[in-house]
């Protein structure tokens, strides 16, 4: 059984959240929440209008230097 889940406007900003917080986690480990050190996120989303669905766009930086 296939479910469907369609987001709203109100959910973006907790998927953003999240998405943000594991991905620092994954990068900097305990420097993320011992100093604060994290990637640097330019989000966006796109509402839906016509054919497609609500969806969501990222641009990630500020990695470590021994990160690959």
């Amino acid at each position: 059984m296939r479910v469907q889940y369609y987001l709203s406007e109100n959910d973006i900003p907790k998927i953003y959240e999240r998405f943000e917080h594991k991905l620092n986690k994954l990068i900097y480990k305990n420097q993320y929440t011992r100093f604060g050190k994290s990637v640097k996120i330019f989000k966006t989303w796109e509402n839906g209008h016509g054919s497609k669905r609500i969806h969501l766009h990222a641009a990630l930086g500020n990695f470590p230097k021994n990160f690959r």
